[in-house]
């Protein structure tokens, strides 16, 4: 996302994270991850609701698709945030684009946590073009 920062700027679109984690990890996460824009938290997970984001199963957790994805990523170099002793792992999360006017414009549920649109997949929403 960072990579594409710009082409979202163009579009007078602002990125937004949110987590479920305490507000005194986000700080470290985000400067780990080199994160250029806000990252929120929902500790209480009512965003997380609110979309109808759930929490999947083992299977869909640490399934052979998320973990050839993480093994993708450790071997093209990115290294992958240790969860702590109180995360819950089972929280699925979701990308939404939500319109200046507040309406949502698309939402993304995640299917298990390597499960993530891609930037294009996100500009072309954004453009009118997606599905």
């Amino acid at each position: 996302m960072n990579r594409a920062y710009s082409q979202f700027e163009e579009r007078q679109t602002d990125i937004v994270a949110v987590s479920f984690a305490e507000p005194s990890r986000l700080g470290p996460y985000r400067v780990e991850l080199g994160l250029r824009h806000p990252l929120l938290c929902d500790p209480s997970r009512g965003a997380y609701r609110a979309f109808g984001l759930v929490r999947g199963s083992r299977l869909r957790v640490y399934g052979p698709r998320v973990l050839a994805r993480y093994l993708w990523l450790l071997v093209r170099g990115r290294r992958l945030v240790r969860p702590q002793r109180d995360d819950d792992l089972y929280q699925l999360g979701g990308d939404a684009l939500i319109g200046a006017d507040g309406r949502l414009l698309a939402l993304f549920e995640s299917r298990d946590p390597a499960d993530r649109p891609s930037v294009d997949e996100l500009l072309s929403r954004l453009d009118g073009r997606g599905a």
